[in-house]
């Protein structure tokens, strides 16, 4: 269904974007993260004036990263998510933003963890 609405309105603002991110979250859910990760990148250049999917896309971007154990950079995009939108005038959009402060403070925990697994 997502597909067909890209397919069938590729122009159009508001539900190809919705569907975009919801075939992207498929291939996260089926952990194909490589795959999601450079779908919600595809988004974030085809819509970069839509605040909600950058966010979202970001967003996704870092738990996909951090399934993949790549906990640096997961950080960083959660970071970036939150200091950009944790403060948004859009309820959906600071929500997305508190999302990632909560995962940016778990993820800095494994991010350690793994650093002192490293050394040992």
């Amino acid at each position: 269904m997502h597909a067909r609405v890209v397919q069938q309105f590729p122009d159009d603002r508001v539900f190809t974007p919705l569907s975009e991110l919801a075939i992207a979250d498929c291939l996260a859910s089926q952990d194909r993260q490589q795959q999601a990760i450079a779908e919600f990148q595809r988004i974030l250049q085809r819509h970069p004036n839509n605040e909600y999917v950058q966010a979202r896309g970001l967003y996704s971007i870092a738990r996909s990263m951090d399934r993949l154990g790549q906990y640096e950079e997961a950080k960083a995009i959660y970071r970036q998510v939150m200091e950009r939108y944790a403060k948004s005038d859009k309820e959906i959009i600071r929500i997305i933003g508190k999302k990632a402060e909560a995962n940016y403070l778990q993820v800095r925990e494994r991010a350690t963890t793994a650093r002192s697994g490293r050394r040992a």
